[in-house]
């Protein structure tokens, strides 16, 4: 698979070079440099690796390459003595035979591998136990079906109209009122109760059906003085610069994580069920079957191709080679 401003190959050579001129706290600490090399070579190893076998056994080198990487990304980001990652920190039950429905539980303390990922990259942890399913429809990146998704709130993808505008469509901007003051109301109180982190001073420029069959609203953010705001300043972009807005859901926790953090845990799930419910993994990926199979499988390449670009962006803030 290619994804548009990624190369898997050349991402990996670029995570490779911080070797020799690291980051953080991995320059002055010697200890930390040691892990920081050994990590980023067994990572390097097995995401490789991972292309190379086959789907069902694909998700379970992912993810032991994203845990090999955390353990550099811990060693660069995670100030203090306990940086070093002890446990996964989630777990992963199946508590039927619909790998939807696969349940992630907060599972560990402070310096699980999870947690240390998630302060690594400022944000908030699972408290409460979530389904594999609306972790799927969080990332904002994956594709949603039946089964998979499908019925949770995604990541809102936002699509910029310059740098200062973005478009937001579907349910969200169906019957938003008559006037463009109403219709500012009735999107601020949207965005609010799914989107928490949407809580910045929003204007309506246009809405109703633009430039397609379904509704949709021209949007921006504004200062104090009601000038635009850049869209990126109000959102911190994907994975770096270029890599446009994807805004957290609420999850049915009560958490809003970040998408690279519901990345993170969906993919531990994933090779959890592959690992230990072999069964319930083989019938996921079953075409004739299933409708979740393909999306799982365009998951997994997606995973695979954004991989070194979550953890070059993990350990420098740095992501998109654009």
């Amino acid at each position: 698979m290619r994804i548009n401003g990624a190369d898997f190959d050349w991402d990996l050579t670029r995570v490779q070079a911080l070797r020799s001129d690291p980051p953080g706290q991995v320059q002055t600490q010697k200890h930390r440099q040691r892990v920081f090399g050994a990590a980023l070579e067994q990572f390097d190893g097995l995401a490789r690796a991972s292309g190379g076998v086959p789907l069902p056994i694909a998700p379970i080198l992912l993810f032991y390459a994203l845990a090999q990487a955390n353990q550099a990304i811990s060693a660069a980001r995670t100030l203090g003595n306990r940086w070093r990652p002890v446990g996964h920190g989630l777990a992963i039950t199946a508590p039927s035979d619909v790998l939807g429905e696969v349940l992630v539980s907060p599972d560990g303390g402070d310096q699980s591998s999870f947690r240390l990922f998630c302060s690594a990259i400022r944000s908030a942890s699972l408290t409460a136990p979530v389904s594999l399913g609306e972790l799927w429809a969080a990332v904002g990146m994956l594709r949603c079906v039946a089964g998979m998704g499908s019925d949770h709130r995604e990541g809102l993808r936002l699509s910029t109209r310059g740098d200062d505008r973005a478009y937001i469509g579907g349910p969200l901007a169906d019957h938003l009122g008559t006037t463009n003051s109403e219709a500012e109301q009735t999107l601020a109180a949207r965005l609010s109760a799914s989107y928490p982190t949407a809580t910045e001073a929003i204007r309506v420029e246009e809405f109703g059906s633009i430039g397609s069959e379904e509704p949709g609203a021209l949007v921006s953010w504004v200062d104090c003085e009601g000038e635009r705001r850049k869209v990126e300043d109000v959102f911190p972009p994907f994975l770096g610069s270029g890599g446009g807005a994807i805004l957290p859901p609420a999850l049915s926790s009560g958490d809003v994580i970040e998408p690279v953090a519901a990345w993170w845990a969906v993919l531990l799930a994933l090779s959890s069920v592959a690992r230990y419910r072999p069964d319930l993994w083989r019938a996921s990926l079953d075409r004739d079957r299933t409708p979740i199979a393909i999306a799982v499988e365009d998951g997994i390449a997606r995973t695979r191709e954004l991989m070194p670009i979550i953890v070059m962006w993990a350990i420098t803030g740095q992501g998109w080679n654009r």
